[in-house]
């Protein structure tokens, strides 16, 4: 199995991590975020020293919110080495959870948090609806054919160290 290393963005990779972001959503930006992600902190996941991974973050008084986060090589533990590294850190700095915002369609990320201790905190219905009335380029079905029209808060609380 092949070796994931994971180390903080630096400046340097701001032209890799954006083009990177544009090739795994396509060009759809939903997320509350999405025009800052570029200037965010942020973990890369790299395999003999190709970036392969992308976790955004933002911290907001004792929340650490997950932006984005984006692999090129699934089934291999890069989402979760990211994942594992992320909450390390913010558990050392006494943040007391994890939020995530996911679309209604997102069946993979929906299974991949719960099974990482994640849970359903609040349902926003409608909330890709009215992101669509200021950004008519959203599509209206996602994953799965699904109709894009909600979003979920799934929290993790963390063991403050």
């Amino acid at each position: 199995m092949e070796s994931i290393q994971i180390r903080p963005k630096t400046a340097a990779d701001a032209e890799w991590a954006e083009a990177f972001l544009k090739n795994q959503s396509n060009g759809a930006h939903l997320l509350t975020f999405a025009d800052e992600r570029i200037t965010l902190p942020a973990l890369i996941a790299e395999v003999d020293g190709e970036p392969i991974g992308l976790l955004v973050y933002q911290h907001q008084n004792d929340v650490c919110h997950i932006v984005s986060l984006n692999v090129s090589r699934k089934r291999m533990g890069v989402g979760e080495s990211l994942l594992k590294r992320l909450e390390a850190e913010v558990s050392a700095k006494a943040f007391k959870k994890l939020l995530c915002v996911v679309t209604n369609d997102n069946l993979n990320a929906l299974r991949f948090l719960q099974k990482r201790e994640f849970h359903l905190a609040e349902l926003r219905v409608g909330a890709i609806d009215a992101r669509r009335r200021q950004n008519p380029t959203i599509q209206l079905t996602g994953e799965h054919g699904i109709p894009l029209r909600d979003e979920l808060i799934l929290e993790k609380k963390l063991k403050v160290e």
